[in-house]
């Protein structure tokens, strides 16, 4: 527990100092282009694995992970 603790203190006195523009604008909302779907998995780190930024994806995570394979022209 100590090491979440540590954590969360260096990102407000480090992280958020040095990106402190990029978390004001995604303050006022988001629009990530992309769609990041993965299993429920503590291993799995989306923005790790793309190497993307606050903002940059939104995660979708799902305990049993299942994907309409419908095209958009069939969804009606």
């Amino acid at each position: 527990m100590q090491k979440l603790i540590d954590g969360v203190a260096k990102f407000k006195s480090k992280v958020v100092p040095e990106h402190q523009a990029l978390f004001d604008k995604l303050a006022t909302g988001q629009s990530p282009e992309v769609l990041f779907i993965t299993c429920a998995d503590s291993r799995i780190d989306p923005a790790l694995i793309t190497q993307t930024m606050p903002g940059d994806l939104f995660e979708r995570t799902s305990l049993k992970l299942r994907v309409s394979t419908a095209r958009q022209s069939e969804v009606k």
